[in-house]
């Protein structure tokens, strides 16, 4: 009613709140309304009272057992049929699993940023939407100065026919791991790595990026260089002993 007291319910509200009807009757709404917000709720009630149009504001109520739900509110004045003002209709939207999965996406993009190998997230024509900060840091390019360009702006042109050939297989679902290719600096530098591509699909399957991770091998390279040298070396004594 227009003093914040419960006149009816419906059945969502029951299976919501887990309060049955007749407990929830003649009591305040704020039985519902964590002590905290009390004064959101009061807040609200008067401006639906004073005519005010009261939608999608986000609130908390709690159930029975103590449960805490984020919902969406949205307020009504009902009336008479002399236009005067009678009671308030409730209507709250359960947001908590919306709230779930924006608390998943936080977690999953801190674990993104903060991976210790670098990740660039391109779409399916092979433009970036997005890197980490490991990506950052060997590159040399700030996020947005990458963001929007080709993958290609870090691929030696040498390596741009491979760079379009393991999209492509990506792309038709192939895996694509431990691909040896180039990448290069934004000062020029060029670095061996180990590419594996990753195809990102929405809630329905479908194919709406790819993930690129790499994995620095310069210094691989260099002690294959080295042993190279080395085999070369002891070779040659070899020779050299055998011709004594």
């Amino acid at each position: 009613d227009l003093d914040g007291i419960v006149i009816d319910v419906n059945e969502q509200a029951v299976r919501t709140y887990g309060f049955a009807r007749e407990e929830l009757i003649g009591q305040p709404i704020k039985t519902i309304v964590p002590p905290e917000r009390h004064s959101q709720a009061d807040e609200l009630l008067a401006l639906c009272r004073s005519g005010e149009q009261v939608r999608d504001v986000e609130g908390v109520r709690i159930t029975r057992a103590g449960k805490r739900v984020p919902v969406l509110l949205s307020l009504s004045l009902l009336k008479d049929d002399k236009g005067a003002a009678t009671a308030v209709a409730t209507f709250a939207k359960d947001i908590g699993p919306l709230r779930a999965a924006e608390e998943e996406n936080r977690q999953l993009t801190r674990v993104f940023r903060d991976a210790a190998d670098p990740i660039l997230l391109e779409d399916l024509d092979g433009v970036v939407f997005d890197l980490n900060t490991a990506a950052e840091r060997l590159y040399g390019w700030a996020r947005e100065e990458l963001v929007g360009k080709p993958i290609k702006t870090i691929v030696p042109e040498s390596r741009h026919s491979q760079a379009d050939e393991i999209l492509a297989r990506c792309k038709a679902g192939e895996e694509v791991r431990n691909v040896e290719g180039l990448r290069m600096t934004r000062e020029g530098t060029e670095l061996p790595v180990l590419i594996t591509l990753s195809l990102l699909r929405n809630e329905a399957g479908q194919p709406t990026g790819v993930a690129s991770f790499v994995k620095e091998i310069t210094a691989q390279k260099q002690a294959e260089a080295e042993l190279r040298t080395l085999a070369q070396q002891l070779e040659v004594r070899v020779e050299e002993r055998t011709e004594e």
